[in-house]
Parts: structure tokens; C-alpha cells; sequence
């Protein structure tokens, strides 16, 4: 049975006018990652901070509980990406684990995942940009529940990240 799509793998792709070849990009050093990252003046050199929880930890509990937290202290305003991931189980198929990303009790990130095997470990993660605009502790939390209290959520390996990146 033939699978659509598949003609696309036999596409000479440098026949696109789309296509750019990495040695095609003239280098220059103002514009070069690895320069940037390397000088200590860059502005996301400097404004970094993480916290991860690595063990496992389950809930019955409807009400979110923390995972894992972050004390961002003494970091300027400016634009910061804060990153996240972690791993998933829920022992139930009728109701949600959830999980969410809290910043002064304001929440970018929110999460209601139904399983579909309660012996699975599922993984997320991803980013959100956040616009510090006051000075000060901002108190940033991962946390998760459980939809029902029939049924237990589990997470672990937790991670979290701030990096400034303008």
C-alpha cells in the first residue's frame, strides 16, 4: 500500500529557489551565533538561571501543586524565554492530567492531556516569552493535578529555564 506524501523524499531540494545551502550564507562575525554567545556582553550571557526536580512525584490532589520552582532575583527588565519540560503519567483513561507554568499567578502555559496508555511516560516541553517589565523576585512555578481525584498524575524529570533574550 502506498503511502501519500512519500514522493516528497526523492525531491531535489537545491533546485528550489527556496533553498539556501549553509555555505551560500556569507559569514560575518556581528551576525554569528557562536560570537555572540561567546562575548561576555551579550545580553543573554548574562541573565540565566534554572531549577529542575528530577525525582518522581504523583497527586490525587485536584488542585495544582508545585513540581518544581524558580526565584528570579536581580534580573533587569527586558524580553526573557522561559523553557520547560518534563515527563507524564496519568493511571486513568476518563479524565485529565494537568499541568500548567506559573508566573506571579499569571499562567502562559496550560495543559489538559488525556492518555492514552496508563503505563506510558509522555514527555513535553517547549517555551513561552515573557516581558519582565519591573525589577525584583518573580517566582515562576511548574505545576501540576489531576482532573478528577479517581485517578492519580504523575510527573518527573522537571526543568525549568530563564534566559534573557533582549
Amino acid at each position: 500500500m502506498a503511502k501519500t506524501g512519500r514522493n516528497n523524499l526523492n525531491l531535489d531540494w537545491s533546485l528550489s529557489a527556496w533553498c539556501l545551502r549553509a555555505e551560500d550564507i556569507p559569514y560575518s562575525a556581528e551576525n554569528s551565533v557562536k560570537d555572540i554567545i561567546d562575548n561576555k556582553n551579550a545580553v543573554f550571557s548574562d541573565d540565566y538561571t534554572y531549577s529542575e526536580s528530577l525525582g518522581e512525584s504523583n497527586t490525587f490532589m485536584t488542585s495544582f501543586t508545585t513540581k518544581t520552582s524558580l526565584t528570579v532575583t536581580s534580573m533587569p527588565a527586558g524580553l526573557y524565554r522561559l523553557s520547560y519540560s518534563f515527563e507524564y503519567k496519568h493511571d486513568g483513561l476518563n479524565y485529565d492530567w494537568k499541568g500548567r507554568l506559573g508566573i506571579a499567578r499569571l499562567y502562559p502555559m496550560n495543559m489538559n492531556v488525556t492518555v492514552n496508555n496508563v503505563n506510558d511516560w509522555y514527555q513535553a516541553g517547549g517555551f513561552v516569552h515573557y516581558n519582565l517589565t519591573l525589577t525584583g523576585t518573580k517566582i515562576i512555578n511548574l505545576q501540576y493535578c489531576t482532573e478528577n481525584g479517581s485517578e492519580i498524575s504523575y510527573i518527573r524529570n522537571a526543568r525549568l529555564e530563564v534566559f534573557r533574550v533582549n
